[in-house]
C-alpha cells in the first residue's frame, strides 16, 4: 500500500509538472486550450485508472490463461514430438536391423553361390579329365586295334608274298632245315 501511495504520488507530481509547464507556455490570454489538454490527462489518468483497477486483473488473468493454454498446447506438442522422434529412431532401428539382415542374406547367397560354382567347377574338372581319359583310352584302344590289324594284313600280305616268291626259291633241303630248326626250337 505504502508504495502505491508513493507511485500515484510521484505518477501526479509528474502530470502536474507537465501541465504546469504547458499552461505557463500557453501563449494565449484563453484558458480553454490548458484547460482542454489538462482534461484530456485528467480523462487519460481516469480511464488507466478504471483501467487498472477493474480490467487488468481480469485481463491479466485471461493472459495467464491464454499464456497456460498455449503452454498446454506447447506441452502437448513436445510430448507428440517425442513421441514420433522416438517412432522414427524406432523405426530407423528396425530399418538399420532389416538392412543388416538383408547384407547377411546377401553374403550368405554369395557364399553359398560361390561354393556351389566351385563344386560345379570341380564337377566338371573331373567330368572333363574323365572324358579325356575315356577318349584317350578309346584313342589307344583304336591304335592298338589298328596296329594289329596292320600286323595282321602285313603278316597275310607277307605270308602271301612269301608263299608267291618262296616255291621258287626254298628248295627241299631248305624246307627240311627250316623244319629241324622250328622243332629245335620248339624242343627247348
Amino acid at each position: 500500500m505504502k508504495h502505491s501511495a508513493q507511485k500515484i504520488g510521484l505518477f501526479a507530481g509528474v502530470l502536474f509538472m507537465f501541465f504546469a509547464a504547458n499552461a505557463f507556455a500557453a501563449e494565449t490570454q484563453s484558458w480553454r486550450p490548458t484547460y482542454d489538454f489538462v482534461m484530456r490527462w485528467v480523462n487519460f489518468a481516469i480511464m488507466a485508472f478504471l483501467f487498472f483497477k477493474f480490467a487488468w486483473g481480469p485481463l491479466t488473468r485471461w493472459l495467464r490463461g491464454q499464456g497456460d493454454e498455449v503452454a498446454a498446447q506447447i506441452k502437448d506438442m513436445e510430448e507428440k514430438k517425442q513421441a514420433i522422434l522416438e517412432k522414427m529412431a524406432e523405426t530407423k532401428e528396425q530399418i538399420q536391423k532389416r538392412s543388416q539382415y538383408l547384407e547377411e542374406l546377401m553374403a550368405r547367397t554369395t557364399e553359398n553361390a560361390k561354393m556351389e560354382k566351385e563344386q560345379i567347377v570341380e564337377q566338371a574338372k573331373a567330368e572333363g579329365a574323365l572324358m579325356i581319359q575315356l577318349a584317350k583310352e578309346r584313342a589307344d584302344y583304336q591304335i592298338t586295334a589298328a596296329r594289329k590289324q596292320f600286323r595282321a594284313e602285313l603278316i597275310d600280305e607277307a605270308v602271301e608274298l612269301a608263299s608267291q616268291k618262296l616255291p621258287g626259291i626254298i628248295s627241299s633241303d631248305d624246307e627240311s632245315q627250316i623244319q629241324t630248326d622250328y622243332l629245335e626250337k620248339a624242343l627247348q
